[in-house]
C-alpha cells in the first residue's frame, strides 16, 4: 500500500474515532478567565497635545455642560470646542484681580473663584455674585460635587451651596478652609489653614444638603507639612500628601479611622508632591515638580520626562466627563490622555483574533489559551477541553465556525469549534505547526491552512484543506509541487487562483497534476514577509527592506517610504474588510493606512509598531483595528515546554483603535483683499482635528480657486495663485485627517484683483473714443472717395433711368391706340405697318422697364413671389414665344428637358426674365442658320432639388480676357466689326441679380467649339435651387398686370407715421427717432393732424395731449368717429401723469398713453405693438376669408370698423356677377372715394378692393367649376367676367392653371384616390 494513502486512512480513522468520543463525552466546563488591562496613563500613544491652547498661558480647567473645555488665563476665561479657542474676557482688570479656581455648575453657569469676589459667567456675560471683603490666596479647590449632585462652595465668609441660580449659605459649617472635597460616601472633606487638621461633614444620604456629622482628624507631626487632600466622589478614602521631600503621603483607612502611610511607603521617585488626582475609583495620580506616579492597587509606575512631557509649572488636572483626562501647567502644553476606551483599548498578555457571529470576542492568550469574551455581559471564559495546547491564529469561516491553528504536542494541528464541542486534528505532514499567516477560506468554501515549520532538512510540507461534508469537516493534505513548501500568507485574487507568499512569490491552483510557480520579478532568492488580497482582485506585497508592492492584476507598484510609508522595513498589511479598497501596512516605524485613494505614512501614533515578524492586525465587526504585537520567537514555539520569559510577557499586548469619524476643519490666514493686475496671490492656511486627534503637522489640505477642480490632497500650507486675472475670486480650502475624514465644510477666503490703469473702463473706453474717431476721419475721407467713383456710374443709370420715365408715358399713349385699331381693323387690311409700329414700341416699353427693374433692383433688395409652377411648363411657353425671332434668322433653337413636369415654388415672371435675356441674347450674337441649344435638367438632393439651365450658341462668342466683365452694368464685349449688335449693357447684369435673388449661380464658357479653325460659341450656365414648399419669407404672388389695379396707389414700403406735437424741438427729434423704420409726416396742433389723417390715412398717429385749438383728445374722438379714420391706432403724449389724465385719454378712444419724457426705445416699441396687433387682425381676416366664415365683429377694432367692413363684405357678395363692378363701382355703393376705399379696406383686411373682389370670384369659380354643372362660359358670367379670355388669363396667374387644367387635375386627383 503506497504511503500516502496508508496516511490518508490513519488521519480518517483518527478523526472518526475523535468524533465517536466526542460525541459520548460530555463537554467539560470552560474556565473562567481574567484580561489583564494595562496602565492607561502609561501608554505614550494615548497622549495628543490639544494644540490650539499652546498660545495662552493656563492656570484651571473645567468642563461646561456642553462638553466644551474652559480655563483661566491671564486676560480671560479661554473656551475650547475642540476646534477653536475663542477669549472671554475678565470683568476686571484690576491690579487686585487674580483668577484661581474655575467651576462648572449644573446650571449652566461657570463660577469664577477670584482674589476679589466670586463671579458667574454664561453667554458673554457675568455677574458678580459675591463680592470678598479679604482678598484670599491659592488655587487649591474650594468648589466641589458630591455624587448625589451636591454643589458646595467654600468662600472667605462661609460654606455655601449652589441651589438653582442661588447661593445659599450653609450654617452648620463654621470652619474655614483652604482645600474642599467630596468623597465616595458623601463626606466632605476640609482641609483647615495652617494646621494639620483636617474636618470630615457626613451629609444625608438622601442627598440633603444639610450636613449631619462632623469629625476632626489629624495627620503630621511636623507643624510645617502643609498637607494638601485628594479626594473624589468615585472613591471612599482620601489621600494626604506634602511637598516637602521627607513627608510621606497618607490614605485614609475607614476600618481604622485614621490616616496611614502604609500603602504609600514604597512610592518611587521624588516624593515632594505638588498635587494629585484620582483618575478612576482604583488609580490614582500624584503629581511632584518631576513627574507624576500612578498608584493602582499596591504598584506604582512612575510617568517622567523624557518618555512623558509632565507639566510641572503650577500643574492642573481635569477628569472629563467621557473618563479622559486633562493635564496642563501655567505657560506649558496641555495634554488630553485617553483614558475613554472609545478610540483606544488596550489588554496584556492577549492577541485579538475574530468576533463570531453573535459578537463575542476571540484571542489568544500569551500562555497559549484560547479566551472568549462577551462583551454584553463582560464575561472572560477560557476553553480547554479538546482544544490544541499551542494556538497561533484563529479565525471564523462563513457558516460560524470558531478554527484555531498551530500545534499540538509538537505537530502541526487545527481545531474547530461548532458552538457546543471543539474537535482537533493533528497533521503531521505539515511537521510541527501551522503558520498564524498562512490561514484562509476559499472562494468555494474550503478552509486552507499553511505549514509554517522551517527546519529546511524535512519533508516537502504543504497545506491541509478542510472541505465541509454535511455538518463534517473533511480534511486532506496538499503536497509540492502543487502548493509550496512553506506558505507565508495566502491570497485568493479570483477563484481557485492562489498567491503565496514565503521562499519568493509563488501562484498555484487546487487542480489535480497543477504546479505551482514563481512569479516575477520576486524569484527565490527575495522572501516575502506577507501578502493579502483586497477583494477587487488586487493583491498587497510586504517585503522586508524593500518595501511594500501593489498588483493590479497586470503590474506591479512599489508604494515607497517616507512619502507613502512610514518605512521600507514593511512587516503586515490588511485590508479592510469594511471599507473596500483600504488597506493597513505595519512597519518597523508605525502604521501605515491607504484610504483607496491617499496614503497616510503615520496613521497611528509612532510608538504602536512592530519587529519583523512580530505581530498582526484583525478587525472586528465595528471596524475597529486590533494591533497584536509580539516577539517573534512567540509565533516559532513549537512545545509547551518553550520557555515564557517576563519579557515576553511584557511584550505582547494587543491594542484596539477605533477611527475617529469627525473631521477636522481648515483655516485661511488674513490676507490682502485686493491686487493689481496681473497678480500673483500668496495664500496661507492651518488646520485643526477635533481634540487634535491627528496632529496639525499631519493633516492634508486641498484648494481650489474659483469653484475649480480641488487640487490632491498635500502637506503644504501655503501656495501662490499665479496670473490670476481680473475680478472677484474665492479661494478654498478643506483639510483631511489620518482617518480619511474630510472638512464638511471648505474654509473660504475671497479677494479681488483689480486690472492695472491701462485696462480700466475709463481708459478703455477713452482709448476706444480716441480710435473711433481716428477711424470716423478715415472712413469719411473714404467715403468721400468712393461717392465720388459712385457717382460717376450712378450718373448713367440715373441719366437713363429719368429718360425711362419721361418715355414711359408717351409709349403707354401710343400702344394703346395701336393695340386697339389693330383689333378693330379687318382681316383683309394690310396690318403689316401698324403691326411693325406697336411691335417696336413694345420693344421699346420691355427695354424701358427692363432698365426701370434694374434700377429697383440695384436701389433696393429684389422681391421675390413665388407660386406654385411647373417650370418645364414655364420654360417650354418662354421658348415657343420667343422662337419668331429665331426663325426671322433662320436660327435653330432647340429644347432639351429632363421631365415632362416639374412643379416647384418659383417666381414665374422672373424665371421667364432669366430665360428671354439668356435666349435673346443667344439669338442676337448667333448668325443667321446658327443653331442655339437650350436644355433643362432637375438634379434631385436630399435637401432641395436643382435646376440646371444651359443655353449654347455657335456665335461669335466672348473674348477670354472679356469674360470676367459681362455682368458689369453697362459693359458690352467687344464682338468686331461684322458683329456689331445693339443692346443696353444691362440684360446679363440684371439676369445674375435675378438668379442670385433665387439663391442659385450663372457662369459663362466661351469659346466652346470651332467653325472653320474659329472660336466660336457660349454657353451660359445657371443652377437655381428649387423648393417643394414655399419659404417662410415669400411674398403672396401677385399678377403683373390687372386691370381693376391700374388706378391703385403703390403701397408704401415702410408704415406711415403721423405726428402731431405743438413743441418744435420734441417734433423734430422725434421725428429723427422713428424716420429710420417709418415714414412720418409731422403737423403741429390738432387741426393740421386731422386734415393730414383725412387726407393720408397714416398707418399710426402720435399725438400730444395738450395743443392750440383741437387738443389731443378731442382730435382723437373726432378720429375714432369718422368711418375713413376709425381703424387708425392713436398713441397720446402727455406731460400729465396723474391716472385720472390717462383715463381721460383712454375714454377718448385713444390705444395707447405714453407719459412725458419721452424715451425713444418705449415709443418705438408701443408703435410696433400697435401695427403688430394690426396685422394679426389681417392675417386673422385672411384665415376666416379662406375658411369662407368672416366675422367682423373679430377683425375690426371698434364698432365703428365692424360696420364699415359688414357693409364692404355685404356688397361685394350682392354684386358679384355684376361684370361692371369694380373699386368705382365699390366705392360709389360704399359712400366714399376711391382712395379713402382703398386706405381704409387695406389697413383693415391686409389687402386691396379689387384683389379681394378678385379672390373672391376665383374662390366661387373653382367650387363651381368642381361642381360640373356650368361649363367655362357660363362661370366666368357667373363671377363677373364677360371676357372669357380675360377669365381664364386671370384664372391661371390665381390658381396657376388654366380653368381646364384645374378641372383635368381635380378629377385625376379623385380617380387616384
Amino acid at each position: 500500500m503506497p504511503r500516502s494513502t496508508f496516511l490518508a486512512l490513519f488521519r480518517y480513522s483518527v478523526t472518526l474515532l475523535t468524533t465517536l468520543f466526542l460525541l459520548g463525552t460530555p463537554n467539560e466546563a470552560n474556565e473562567p478567565y481574567t484580561p489583564e488591562t494595562p496602565l492607561a496613563f502609561a501608554d505614550s500613544w494615548r497622549w495628543h497635545e490639544l494644540e490650539p491652547l499652546n498660545e495662552y498661558q493656563l492656570m484651571y480647567g473645567a468642563e461646561t455642560l456642553e462638553g466644551d473645555l474652559c480655563f483661566t488665563s491671564t486676560n480671560g476665561l479661554v473656551f475650547y470646542d475642540g476646534y477653536d479657542c475663542t477669549l472671554a474676557p475678565y470683568p476686571s482688570k484690576g491690579e487686585d484681580f487674580r483668577p484661581y479656581q474655575i467651576f462648572s455648575s449644573q446650571n449652566g453657569r461657570l463660577y469664577l473663584y477670584t482674589s476679589i469676589g466670586l463671579y458667574s459667567f454664561k453667554d458673554g456675560d457675568w455677574i458678580l455674585e459675591k463680592a470678598f471683603e479679604d482678598s484670599p490666596s491659592g488655587i487649591n479647590p474650594v468648589m466641589v460635587r458630591s455624587a448625589l449632585g451636591v454643589e458646595v462652595l467654600s468662600l472667605p465668609d462661609g460654606f455655601y451651596r449652589i441651589v438653582g441660580r442661588d447661593i445659599i449659605l450653609i450654617p452648620e459649617i463654621q470652619e474655614a478652609a483652604t482645600e474642599i472635597t467630596f468623597d465616595s460616601l458623601n463626606r466632605l472633606w476640609l482641609k483647615v489653614p495652617y494646621e494639620n487638621k483636617f474636618v470630615r461633614y457626613q451629609f444625608d444620604a438622601n442627598s440633603v444638603s444639610r450636613p449631619i456629622e462632623k469629625k476632626n482628624t489629624f495627620i503630621y507631626t511636623h507643624e510645617d507639612a502643609f498637607p494638601h487632600i485628594i479626594g473624589s466622589p468615585l472613591v471612599d478614602s482620601p489621600v494626604a500628601l506634602s511637598w516637602k521631600h521627607s513627608v510621606d503621603a497618607y490614605q485614609f483607612n475607614n476600618e481604622l479611622e485614621k490616616w496611614s502611610p502604609e500603602n504609600f511607603k514604597d512610592i518611587p521617585g521624588n516624593k515632594q508632591h505638588t498635587t494629585g488626582f484620582h483618575i478612576n475609583s482604583s488609580e490614582v495620580a500624584l503629581l511632584s515638580k518631576t513627574g507624576l506616579v500612578v498608584m493602582r492597587g499596591n504598584e506604582f509606575t512612575s510617568i517622567e520626562y523624557p518618555e512623558f512631557n509632565v507639566p510641572t509649572n503650577l500643574p492642573f488636572t481635569l477628569v472629563r466627563r467621557n473618563g479622559n483626562i486633562v493635564l496642563g501647567g501655567y505657560g506649558e502644553k496641555i495634554y488630553e490622555i485617553e483614558y475613554a476606551n472609545a478610540g483606544y483599548d488596550s489588554y496584556q498578555g492577549l492577541h485579538f483574533q475574530c468576533e463570531d457571529a453573535d459578537g463575542a470576542l476571540w484571542f489568544v492568550s500569551v500562555g497559549g489559551e484560547i479566551v472568549q469574551n462577551n462583551p454584553l455581559e463582560d464575561l472572560w471564559t477560557k476553553h480547554t477541553h479538546n482544544v490544541i495546547d499551542t494556538p497561533l491564529t484563529i479565525f471564523k469561516s462563513t457558516d460560524g465556525t470558531i478554527w484555531a491553528a498551530g500545534s499540538h504536542r509538537g505537530i502541526a494541528a487545527v481545531c474547530y469549534y461548532d458552538g457546543e464541542n471543539w474537535i482537533r486534528n493533528q497533521h503531521p505532514e505539515l511537521r510541527s505547526f501551522i503558520s498564524h499567516l498562512s490561514c484562509i477560506q476559499t472562494a468555494y468554501g474550503d478552509i486552507l491552512f499553511g505549514s509554517g515549520d522551517d527546519e529546511a532538512y524535512a519533508d516537502p510540507k504543504g497545506l491541509v484543506l478542510y472541505r465541509k461534508t454535511g455538518d463534517i469537516y473533511d480534511s486532506s493534505i496538499i503536497s509540492p509541487p502543487t502548493v509550496p513548501s512553506r506558505p507565508v500568507g495566502l491570497a485568493e485574487i479570483e477563484p481557485n487562483r492562489f498567491w503565496a507568499g514565503g521562499v519568493g512569490l509563488t501562484e498555484f491552483r487546487l487542480d489535480e497534476n497543477s504546479t505551482s510557480s514563481s512569479v516575477s520579478p520576486f524569484g527565490n532568492e527575495l522572501w516575502i514577509d506577507h501578502l493579502t488580497s483586497d477583494g477587487n482582485g488586487g493583491l498587497w506585497l510586504a517585503i522586508w527592506d524593500r518595501g511594500f508592492f501593489h498588483y493590479d492584476g497586470t503590474n506591479f507598484k512599489n508604494i515607497e517610504a517616507p512619502s507613502s510609508i512610514s518605512s521600507n522595513q514593511v512587516i503586515y498589511a490588511h485590508a479592510d474588510r469594511l471599507n473596500s479598497g483600504n488597506v493597513w501596512v505595519a512597519t518597523n516605524k508605525g502604521i501605515s493606512h491607504f484610504n483607496g485613494e491617499h496614503w497616510f505614512p503615520d496613521a497611528l501614533p509612532k510608538e504602536i509598531r512592530f519587529s519583523r515578524e512580530g505581530g498582526t492586525i484583525r478587525q472586528s465587526n465595528d471596524g475597529a483595528l486590533w494591533i497584536n504585537i509580539a516577539r517573534r520567537d512567540w509565533y516559532f514555539r513549537r512545545t509547551l515546554k518553550f520557555n515564557l520569559t517576563k519579557k515576553m510577557h511584557e511584550g505582547f499586548r494587543t491594542i484596539r483603535y477605533l477611527p475617529d469619524t469627525e473631521a477636522p476643519i481648515a483655516r485661511i490666514h488674513p490676507q490682502e483683499t485686493q491686487s493689481t493686475s496681473p497678480a500673483n496671490i500668496f495664500m496661507q492656511w492651518s488646520g485643526s482635528d477635533k481634540w487634535s486627534k491627528t496632529r496639525s503637522e499631519d493633516l492634508m489640505y486641498s484648494f481650489r480657486t474659483d469653484g475649480g477642480k480641488w487640487s490632491p490632497f498635500g502637506t503644504s500650507t501655503n501656495t501662490v495663485v499665479l496670473d490670476v486675472p481680473a475680478g472677484s475670486h474665492t479661494f478654498e480650502v478643506r483639510s483631511m485627517d489620518t482617518d480619511g475624514n474630510i472638512s464638511h465644510t471648505p474654509a473660504i477666503a475671497t479677494f479681488s484683483v483689480v486690472p492695472p490703469t491701462w485696462q480700466s473702463p475709463w481708459f478703455i473706453a477713452m482709448m476706444i473714443a480716441i480710435i473711433v474717431t481716428i477711424i470716423l476721419l478715415i472712413a469719411l475721407l473714404v467715403r468721400q472717395r468712393i461717392q465720388h467713383i459712385i457717382q460717376m456710374d450712378e450718373f448713367k443709370l440715373q441719366f437713363f433711368t429719368n429718360i425711362s420715365h419721361e418715355l414711359r408715358t408717351p409709349l403707354t399713349v401710343i400702344l394703346g391706340p395701336l393695340e386697339s385699331q389693330l383689333a378693330k381693323l379687318p382681316r383683309h387690311w394690310d396690318k403689316r405697318p401698324l403691326e411693325l409700329a406697336y411691335r417696336n414700341a413694345k420693344k421699346t416699353l420691355n427695354l424701358i422697364n427692363q432698365i426701370l427693374d434694374f434700377r429697383h433692383a440695384e436701389t433696393s433688395t429684389l422681391e421675390l413671389y413665388p407660386s406654385h409652377s411647373d417650370i418645364i411648363y414655364i420654360a417650354n411657353e418662354t421658348i415657343n414665344l420667343i422662337r419668331p425671332l429665331a426663325d426671322a434668322q433662320s436660327q435653330t433653337l432647340e429644347f432639351e428637358h429632363s421631365a415632362q413636369e416639374h412643379y416647384t415654388w418659383i417666381d414665374s415672371e422672373k424665371f421667364e426674365r432669366v430665360l428671354n435675356n439668356l435666349i435673346s441674347n443667344a439669338i442676337k450674337y448667333t448668325p443667321e442658320a446658327g443653331r442655339i441649344h437650350i436644355s433643362l435638367s432637375i438634379t434631385e438632393k436630399a435637401a432641395e432639388n436643382i435646376a440646371t439651365i444651359v443655353v449654347k450658341d455657335n456665335g461669335c462668342g466672348i473674348p477670354t480676357g472679356k469674360i470676367d466683365s459681362i455682368f458689369e452694368v453697362f459693359y458690352r464685349a467687344g464682338n468686331g466689326p461684322r458683329n456689331k449688335v445693339r443692346g443696353s449693357g444691362i440684360g446679363l447684369a440684371y439676369t445674375k441679380h435675378i438668379v442670385e435673388a433665387f439663391g442659385g449661380s450663372i457662369s459663362v464658357e466661351s469659346p466652346i467649339t470651332k467653325i472653320d479653325g474659329e472660336d466660336r460659341g457660349a454657353a451660359f450656365t445657371v443652377r437655381i435651387p428649387l423648393r417643394s414648399t414655399p419659404p417662410d419669407h415669400a411674398k403672396r404672388a401677385v399678377p403683373t398686370e390687372i386691370p381693376e389695379e391700374a388706378s391703385e396707389p403703390e403701397a408704401n414700403e415702410r408704415p406711415l407715421v403721423l405726428l402731431s406735437e405743438d413743441d418744435q424741438d420734441i417734433l423734430e427729434f422725434l421725428e429723427g427717432e422713428l424716420s429710420e423704420e417709418y415714414e412720418v409726416i409731422t403737423t403741429k396742433d390738432g387741426d393740421e393732424a386731422l386734415a393730414a389723417a383725412s387726407a393720408r390715412i397714416p398707418d399710426l398717429i402720435v399725438t400730444d395731449v395738450m395743443m392750440p385749438g383741437l387738443d389731443g383728445r378731442e382730435l382723437c374722438r373726432q378720429l375714432k368717429s369718422n368711418s375713413s379714420t376709425s381703424h387708425i391706432p392713436i398713441i397720446m403724449l402727455t406731460a400729465l401723469k396723474s391716472d385720472r389724465h390717462e383715463l381721460e385719454g383712454l375714454d377718448s378712444g385713444a390705444d395707447d398713453f405714453l407719459s412725458k419724457p419721452v424715451r425713444p426705445p418705449i415709443l418705438k416699441k408701443r408703435i410696433h405693438n400697435q401695427l403688430e396687433s394690426r396685422q394679426k387682425l389681417r392675417e386673422l381676416f385672411q384665415s376666416q376669408k379662406q375658411a369662407a366664415k368672416i366675422e367682423p365683429k373679430t377683425v375690426a377694432t371698434n364698432a365703428l370698423d365692424e360696420k364699415f367692413l359688414s357693409k364692404a363684405l355685404h356688397t361685394v357678395e350682392v354684386h358679384l356677377e355684376n361684370p361692371l363692378f369694380d373699386v368705382e363701382f365699390f366705392a360709389s355703393e360704399m359712400s366714399m372715394s376711391r382712395m379713402s376705399l382703398y386706405r381704409k379696406f387695406k389697413a383693415i383686411t391686409g389687402e386691396s378692393p379689387s384683389a379681394y373682389i378678385r379672390s373672391i370670384r376665383m374662390k366661387i369659380a373653382s367650387e363651381l367649376l368642381l361642381e360640373g354643372e356650368h361649363n367655362i362660359t357660363e362661370i366666368a358670367f357667373k363671377v363677373g367676367f364677360s371676357d372669357l379670355s380675360y377669365f381664364s388669363t386671370t384664372f391661371k396667374k390665381h390658381f396657376s392653371k388654366s380653368p381646364r387644367e384645374f378641372v383635368k387635375g381635380a378629377k385625376a386627383a379623385s380617380n387616384s384616390g
